[in-house]
């Protein structure tokens, strides 16, 4: 047997069995589903996802897979993995992990679902891709950040493997065609944050690739085309090429662990969740100031180096701008008690009060901040009012994370929010049954979503 971490890694994907999931592992994959099924449905109802659907125009043949959000439309595998997992970003609600500074959800389910439909495959079938799409796309990003995040957007190069793994599996590869399959996954892998020097419309387009590049690598190894048998140990692999410092012992589930997916966030906020604490410590201060703003003179927000680098915007000019701009998340907190999709459009953007207590804010770097990154991600809002005195909230863990979970039926009035903008009633309902029942389906074709 071959002792390579890329190997061992196919190994573990091909031995993953339903029969070895706990319920509660069960539970939580149906409940990720449904979260990316609302997400995906919000986000394809956006001008972004028409400018993605235009331009693929010629390519969106009738295929066995659904684009969610559009029930008039059925395309061919590749098509609906690169359009999902673009449309599961795009208001910033897909689920993410916080030690691995990663997005699990968009790119895996995208290329799971997908596959789960072009193969007829089951209900189980799919929850065991999602499970090792989750593990291996959340070992590899730990493995690789903080240093891999710097330059690279983790869901977009992790998402690949992810993608590939998820699958893999559902396929029904054996370990060598994996290991081909990851392969070519990684030398597919990308995403920059360049995009944030000026606002472009990027970060979406990113898992929508990763999703669309899994999937072919692992139809490509299905026919016999190979990958390199190194891709994340070899001298020219993608933890050299990626990351200045990794670890790849990480990579490998070691063997009694739960499963990583149930250390995945549901996000609260369609912001960049960097934003998260922030908005939970400006509520908490909304409820302490009684929603008195006029009374505030200076708002400092102590955060970690890389909250205030990927989401310090201290003038956000468009929208998509705002969801990565703690000033913004925590002025409209601060004044309106909450922070949904209508703090995200043009009109909101220019609110007077808003950007009056945006002035007053800054961010700074707290030593026990970066001390317990990534672990956690705190902070501490201290608010100086007119009078000279402070008001205080400090938020370890963000609402959504394992430690500060969502209910159940949170989780699913979440999905019935975002779902409920694009569906009509009926079929959200139908959508969550669906979910509820996804054990008993024998051929995922028959799937509403």
């Amino acid at each position: 047997m071959n002792s390579s971490y890329t190997h061992v890694l196919a190994d573990y994907i091909a031995s993953v069995s339903f029969s070895d999931l706990s319920a509660e592992v069960v539970t939580k994959a149906r409940l990720l589903l449904l979260d990316y099924l609302g997400a995906t449905a919000a986000g394809s109802n956006s001008p972004t996802a028409a400018m993605l659907q235009r331009a693929l125009a010629q390519d969106l043949t009738v295929g066995p897979c659904w684009v969610i959000g559009r029930e008039d439309l059925r395309v061919q595998p590749l098509m609906a993995a690169l359009i999902n997992g673009f449309n599961a970003h795009i208001v910033e609600y897909d689920d993410t992990h916080r030690n691995s500074l990663y997005h699990p959800g968009a790119p895996t389910i995208a290329a799971a679902l997908a596959t789960a439909q072009a193969t007829a495959a089951s209900g189980k079938k799919l929850i065991e891709g999602l499970v090792v799409g989750y593990e291996v796309g959340i070992n590899l990003a730990e493995a690789i950040n903080p240093a891999h995040y710097t330059y690279w957007h983790t869901t977009g190069t992790v998402g690949c493997f992810a993608a590939a793994a998820a699958a893999s599996k559902i396929v029904g590869l054996s370990p060598q065609e994996t290991v081909w399959a990851l392969g070519n996954a990684g030398t597919q892998a990308a995403g920059l944050w360049e995009f944030q020097t000026d606002g472009a419309m990027t970060k979406p387009l990113h898992p929508g690739k990763a999703a669309m590049a899994g999937m072919l690598a692992v139809f490509l190894a299905r026919e016999g085309f190979t990958g390199p048998a190194e891709i994340l140990e070899g001298e020219r692999g993608f933890c050299r090429a990626t990351a200045s410092k990794f670890d790849l012992s990480a990579v490998v589930p070691p063997a009694g662990r739960q499963p990583r997916l149930m250390e995945v966030t549901f996000k609260n906020y369609p912001s960049c969740g960097h934003t998260h604490t922030p908005i939970d410590a400006a509520l908490e201060l909304y409820k302490k100031l009684g929603g008195s703003v006029e009374q505030i003179a200076k708002i400092k927000v102590i955060t970690n180096k890389v909250a205030a680098r990927v989401a310090g915007n201290y003038n956000p000019t468009t929208a998509y701008e705002a969801k990565f701009s703690i000033p913004f998340c925590v002025a409209w907190a601060l004044r309106y008690g909450s922070l949904n999709l209508d703090a995200f459009t043009v009109e909101a953007l220019s609110n007077a009060q808003v950007r009056t207590l945006m002035a007053k804010i800054k961010l700074e770097i707290g030593q026990e901040m970066e001390r317990v990154f990534q672990q956690k991600r705190p902070t501490e809002i201290i608010i100086t009012l007119n009078d000279g005195r402070q008001v205080k909230a400090r938020v370890e863990y963000r609402r959504g994370d394992p430690e500060n979970p969502p209910t159940e039926d949170e989780i699913k009035a979440k999905y019935q929010m975002l779902a409920g903008q694009v569906l009509a009633p009926e079929q959200v309902e139908q959508w969550q049954a669906a979910c509820e029942r996804l054990l008993d389906y024998e051929d995922l074709t028959e799937f509403p979503a």
